[in-house]
């Protein structure tokens, strides 16, 4: 591979990938556009991933395959990407889902016209384990707020509306994600929530109104995992699948997402005044939430005083002193 300037570098972070990824390589390297590079990290998978990979760098040279020796963890693995980009855009791509054709090319174009938009997204199609639609898909459909010129507003329509986070799997400035301001991406729950935030403060999103992004839904997804009964995520089981550290210690899960959005709104390089509105805006944030920050303190006592008594009845291991 040349030293030549790349236009899109495309990360796909992987962990026992094998059912899917193929379809989501093959997806990619379909592309109209063509002037992109693939860099994969492995987090330890133990199936049939590494083989997989090993034959699509093998075989185009704009693939790159990385593999931990261990697994880091869901985050650290999507962090890390990043750092190998050399693309003037970057995207991630899950090894699940899969891309219409067109998708790089229609957005490259949206970019390279408007100097103003730093991320664009399209409408997602849901597709099952077999790769068939679903009866029903995700339309942003111009509800957002995210083309606004009041990043306040950007803000108040990622943090305060309930959604599904898509866009993060857009095509984004790759010199605006490597903001400090921006990143890194946390280790936390709905850490891609907070992401998108820290971008909307960035500047403006762009949807294109075609169905080019199809997700695929199936049980081994995290949210689907770590779903908790009658609610949304489990979200303490949910974050030590984000960073294992974290397993089995006293978190608090919604104070933490709402401790985040604050930093978020103060590292942001907008305005005094804006600062001011996006905290404006979180008011709406605490009136939805107030009660799950309360039943996180007793939730976080509970799940760690269980992961003790977890600990605690596992038999200790006979080594050599």
């Amino acid at each position: 591979m040349t030293d030549r300037k790349i236009r899109v570098s495309i990360g796909v972070p992987v962990y026992n990938g094998e059912n899917y990824l193929e379809a989501a390589l093959d997806s990619l390297l379909a592309q109209t556009f063509q002037d992109f590079e693939i860099i994969i990290a492995d987090n330890a998978s133990t199936d049939r991933t590494e083989e997989i990979c090993q034959f699509y760098a093998a075989k185009d040279n704009r693939i790159r395959y990385y593999r931990h020796p261990t697994n880091i963890g869901a985050t650290p693995n999507f962090d890390c990407l990043l750092k190998y980009a050399r693309g003037e855009y970057f995207k991630w791509a899950a090894h699940d889902d899969v891309h219409a054709p067109t998708y790089l090319e229609k957005c490259v174009a949206v970019l390279d016209r408007n100097p103003k938009v730093i991320l664009c997204y399209p409408w997602t199609q849901f597709i099952d384990e077999k790769g068939d639609a679903y009866p029903r898909n995700y339309e942003f459909d111009g509800k957002l707020r995210l083309n606004s010129d009041q990043p306040h507003e950007r803000f108040h329509d990622i943090a305060c509306t309930f959604q599904e986070c898509f866009q993060l799997f857009g095509l984004i400035r790759t010199s605006v994600l490597k903001q400090p301001s921006v990143g890194p991406y946390g280790n936390y729950s709905h850490a891609d929530g907070v992401y998108l935030a820290r971008l909307a403060l960035a500047g403006q999103f762009h949807e294109i109104p075609e169905q080019l992004f199809l997700s695929r839904q199936h049980s081994q997804q995290s949210c689907k995992v770590y779903a908790a009964e009658n609610t949304d995520y489990d979200y303490f089981e949910y974050t030590a699948w984000c960073d294992p550290s974290k397993a089995g210690k006293f978190i608090l899960p919604h104070w933490t997402i709402f401790s985040e959005y604050c930093s978020a709104i103060f590292r942001s390089q907008v305005s005094f005044t804006e600062k001011l509105a996006c905290l404006s805006t979180l008011r709406v944030w605490l009136r939805t939430y107030w009660t799950h920050m309360v039943r996180d303190i007793f939730g976080a006592t509970n799940y760690y005083f269980y992961s003790l008594k977890q600990r605690s009845q596992q038999p200790i291991s006979q080594t050599d002193s």
